[in-house]
């Protein structure tokens, strides 16, 4: 049977059905919007938060008032120092007769450090054993500086009556 053979019950039944099927994907297409709304909101909130971040992340000690410690190993320090290379190497240059500082017969202090009770290897006693060498290492601290010693100079001072 074509079209024509449709009942008006049918035909209602079938008109009943498609409304229900438009009133769905119409509730479908709201929740739809309704979503892409709040992620248009999320991306904006996003955006935001990124240009905020790529704010911070360009400043540094030369656009603004951090200091150049806080630039981080990968910044290169702007300028430089205003004086000319000499030429020559670091450290002591050739020719020049170096100095040493050699060990003194009588230090301020002498700590003895004991030979081991046993050989680290086999676990034989060495106590009986004779020291055969002493090896001495010195070294030399830097004293404290002296404290500055001060002089006032107190000018008396007449007018004349």
């Amino acid at each position: 049977m074509g079209d024509a053979g449709w009942s008006a019950r049918d035909l209602l039944a079938e008109l009943a059905a498609v409304r229900g099927e438009l009133t769905a994907a119409r509730e479908r297409e709201v929740a739809k919007d309704e979503r892409i709304d709040l992620l248009l909101v999320q991306i904006a909130e996003l955006t935001t938060q990124v240009q905020a971040l790529v704010l911070r992340l360009s400043k540094d000690s030369s656009t603004s008032s951090k200091p150049p410690s806080s630039d981080g190993p990968g910044k290169r320090p702007r300028g430089g120092s205003s004086r000319t290379r000499s030429g020559r190497k670091p450290g002591k240059q050739p020719g020049d007769l170096g100095t040493t500082l050699r060990q003194v017969e009588d230090p301020n202090e002498r700590i003895s450090i004991p030979a081991p009770a046993a050989c680290d290897g086999c676990e034989h006693p060495l106590i009986e054993v004779p020291v055969s060498v002493v090896r001495r290492r010195q070294v030399f601290d830097l004293a404290e500086p002296p404290a500055p010693r001060v002089t006032e100079y107190a000018a008396d001072i007449k007018h004349c009556p």
